[in-house]
């Protein structure tokens, strides 16, 4: 089992990724109306969270 030490700046990355996912379309694309956006950039979060907590029990970071 890796120390808490090296995940540390991995999760603070990861929580600063998941934050720009929801910036960057709300900031950019704010006159969009439509529900796809939210869809697509939920989508995209779902999958960085599971991609990372695979990583993670998998002691791989």
């Amino acid at each position: 089992m890796r120390s808490r030490r090296l995940r540390t700046p991995y999760v603070i990355s990861s929580i600063a990724a998941v934050l720009l996912f929801y910036l960057i379309p709300y900031l950019t694309l704010s006159g969009v109306k439509n529900l796809e956006l939210v869809i697509f950039w939920s989508a995209i979060t779902l999958v960085w969270l599971i991609i990372t907590n695979l990583l993670l029990m998998r002691d791989l970071l």
